[in-house]
C-alpha cells in the first residue's frame, strides 16, 4: 500500500511540472507599449528619431511590435546600431549607438557627411553637428565620381592622419580645398590663414604641420599669414603679408 501511494505520489508530481513546464513555455507577458525611452542620442534629437520611426502618437506605438520599432530606428542613416528592453508592460528603451560625423563635404550643390568609418551621409539641419571642417572643390571637378574613388581615399587619409597626429590642430581648420589638380589646400580659423598642402598629409607632413603650428604659430599669435607652403620636402615657406622668408 505504501508503495502504491508513493507510485501515485510521483505520478501526479511529475504531471503537475511537464503542466507547469508547457505553460510557463507557452507564457508570453502582455505588452501595451504606451511610451518609448531613447537613450545615447546625441546628435539624433528624439522627436527626429520618432518621426523617422513613423511613431505618431501612443496608438501607433501600441500597434507596433518591439522589433520592428527598434529595427525601423537602427534603419537611420546616423545610427550605428540600436538595441531595445523593456522598462515595463508599457515603456520600450531604445539605446543607440551613433555614427561619428568627421567632415562635411560640400559636393555638387550638396552637402555630405564623411563619417570616422569612411561613409558618406546626407546632411541634416536638424541634426546636432557642429564645427567639422569643410571640404570643397574647385568647379573643374564637379563632374568627378567621389565614392570609392582614389580622390575619396586621398581626402579620408589625409584628414585622419592630421586628426591622429594633432586633434586641437584639426580643430582649427575651417576648410579643405581640393583643386583641380587634385592639390590640397587647409584654410585655419585661428590665426586666419591658408596652408598650401600638395598632393596628401601622410603621418610625416602631418607630424611637421604640428610642429610648426605649435613651436611656430602658437608663439606668435599676433602673425597674420597669407600662406604657409608644405609643398617642398626640405623647406616651409611662409608669407606674412608681402614678406617672404624660408
Amino acid at each position: 500500500m505504501k508503495n502504491i501511494s508513493i507510485y501515485i505520489f510521483l505520478v501526479l508530481f511529475i504531471a503537475i511540472n511537464v503542466v507547469l513546464f508547457i505553460t510557463a513555455k507557452n507564457y508570453k507577458p502582455e505588452f501595451n507599449l504606451k511610451y518609448l525611452v531613447i537613450e545615447n542620442n546625441k546628435i539624433i534629437p528624439t522627436e527626429v528619431l520618432i518621426e523617422f520611426a513613423n511613431i505618431k502618437d501612443k496608438e501607433t506605438l501600441s500597434s507596433l511590435s518591439a522589433e520592428l520599432i527598434v529595427d525601423r530606428i537602427e534603419k537611420h542613416p546616423y545610427v550605428k546600431r540600436a538595441e531595445g528592453s523593456f522598462v515595463d508592460s508599457n515603456t520600450i528603451k531604445v539605446r543607440i549607438e551613433e555614427v561619428e560625423p568627421f567632415v562635411m563635404i560640400l559636393y555638387n550643390n550638396k552637402n555630405l557627411i564623411m563619417t570616422k568609418d569612411k561613409k558618406l551621409i546626407p546632411d541634416d539641419i536638424r541634426l546636432n553637428i557642429l564645427d567639422l571642417p569643410v571640404v570643397t572643390f574647385d568647379a573643374d571637378l564637379k563632374n568627378i565620381q567621389l565614392k570609392d574613388s582614389k580622390l575619396f581615399d586621398l581626402i579620408f587619409k589625409s584628414l585622419e592622419n592630421l586628426h591622429n597626429t594633432d586633434k586641437a590642430l584639426f580643430e582649427i581648420i575651417s576648410e579643405m580645398n581640393v583643386n583641380k589638380n587634385f592639390d590640397l589646400t587647409f584654410y585655419l580659423t585661428k590665426p586666419k590663414g591658408k596652408i598650401l598642402i600638395g598632393k596628401e598629409v601622410n603621418k610625416t607632413k602631418a607630424v611637421y604641420l604640428s610642429e610648426f603650428w605649435r613651436k611656430v604659430i602658437l608663439t606668435n599669435p599676433a602673425n597674420e599669414y597669407e600662406y604657409i607652403d608644405f609643398r617642398f620636402n626640405d623647406q616651409i615657406v611662409v608669407k606674412f603679408s608681402n614678406t617672404r622668408i624660408s
